[in-house]
């Protein structure tokens, strides 16, 4: 039996975090479903324990993590942490950036510590598992097994506002130090971190994921209403899902669209763009009303499952012009229901749609308008892709094979700190 300890306190409500909440938490459904004899004990925060609460399991445990509690030994800690957060907010409108960084960042890794040393007492776990890379709870003084999903901010720091490039830099060395074990999501991501980094080959797995059939089945009835909610028409729109991050290259993507557009008037199709809301959205929303595409563009926000999966089922193909992907697994989503990928050549992409995909270079914008046309204008195409990304999803493996491999990385961890413990 292993007890094991899943840090999920950065997870936040909605689709913010992406396509790492939706894995992460699948895949303690699974681990626990597959090690019944196992304890998993999820970390939670007074914002995400109502969500996480709802994961039910006889061995899922969720524990809200709890302010430091003060005591001789540890306040010397806790007040080195005021006088640090203290000097933050007294000198923060004179300090440089990079200097109040510092200051908040070492703040908060002398709260978590403080945290982890009241958890390490409660709780006698055999390993650490931080699906969000950053070891935030390290000072359980037990194995640390960090997910690393991208880096993309050490490749394309501009994508980044400072806090962001400061704090995912930070997040990365500190798994790369303070882990045993890193699980890359492709090949491509265990590429870039032996780039970026100075940990052995043999500690780096890759486990891709497997959700390609995450999503609910609904019926045709609940599909057109979906449609009928979004001004949709079934076949007639091109989908992708996707928050409105720089590096998910929207406003390429709709210039492209504005061009072919111009170039093929007679097309019907349309083009709708999901993701949770941020500070991006509205300045998309501006470029399409420049570009006159308000009747023809829809960003209705973040969608339940159920949504998602009508408009996957609705629409003609996924197109994905993303730069930077360190998986990407609404490619798989889509060959899970039966459609066709217009898919961006860089990154993780072509290893992960495989053969299933029509490519194009995302920095271009005449690449997409002929990928798109492609589409329109040779329908004899589009059988051959859904048959070769049924076979690709086939190799690919299930939600339960992407567990059993963790848990082979859990237990290959916890039994060597075991026998250097004897």
């Amino acid at each position: 039996m292993l007890r094991i300890v899943v840090d999920l306190t950065p997870i936040l409500p909605g689709g913010e975090n992406g396509g790492a909440k939706i894995m992460s938490l699948q895949l303690v459904k699974q681990l626990a479903a597959l090690a019944t004899d196992y304890e998993f004990i999820l970390l939670a925060t007074k914002k995400n324990i109502a969500e996480l609460s709802t994961i039910k399991a006889p061995n899922i445990r969720v524990l809200c993590v709890p302010n430091p509690h003060i005591t001789l030994s540890n306040s010397i800690a806790f007040l080195t942490a005021t006088a640090l957060w203290a000097t933050y907010h007294v000198t923060k409108k004179v300090l440089p950036v990079s200097l109040k960084l510092r200051l908040a960042q070492t703040f908060q890794g002398l709260r978590n510590n403080l945290q982890a040393k009241k958890l390490a007492e409660s709780i006698q776990a055999d390993l650490l598992f931080c699906p969000f890379t950053a070891p935030f709870y390290h000072n359980l003084k037990i194995p640390v097994v960090s997910v690393v999903h991208d880096i993309q901010s050490l490749f394309y720091p501009h994508f980044f506002r400072m806090v962001e490039r400061y704090q995912r830099k930070t997040h990365f060395y500190q798994a790369c130090q303070l882990s045993q074990k890193l699980i890359c999501t492709s090949e491509f991501v265990k590429q870039t971190v032996a780039e970026k980094s100075k940990v052995a080959a043999e500690n780096i797995n890759v486990i891709p994921i497997r959700l390609a059939h995450r999503l609910p089945h609904i019926s045709h009835e609940k599909v057109m209403a979906t449609l009928t909610r979004y001004l949709l028409s079934e076949n007639n729109f091109l989908l992708y899902p996707a928050n409105f991050y720089v590096h998910k290259n929207h406003q390429a993507l709709f210039s492209a669209f504005n061009i072919y557009r111009a170039k093929y008037p007679d097309s019907k199709l349309k083009l709708i763009c999901t993701g949770a809301d941020n500070y991006r959205k509205a300045f998309l929303l501006k470029s399409i009303l420049r570009m006159g595409l308000e009747n023809w563009i829809i960003m209705p926000g973040f969608l339940s499952d159920e949504e998602l999966t009508a408009l996957y089922n609705g629409c003609r193909a996924l197109i994905f012009p993303s730069l930077y992907e360190g998986f990407g697994m609404p490619a798989l989503e889509a060959m899970a229901h039966q459609k066709p990928v217009l898919c961006s050549n860089l990154a993780s992409l072509p290893k992960v749609a495989g053969d299933a995909a029509i490519y194009f270079d995302p920095r271009k914008s005449g690449e997409i308008v002929d990928a798109i046309h492609c589409l329109e204008n040779q329908p004899e195409r589009i059988p051959h892709l859904v048959a070769i990304g049924n076979e690709h999803i086939a190799k690919l493996g299930t939600e339960l094979d992407m567990a059993k491999e963790y848990l082979d990385v859990f237990r290959e961890v916890a039994h060597t700190r075991r026998v250097a413990l004897s």
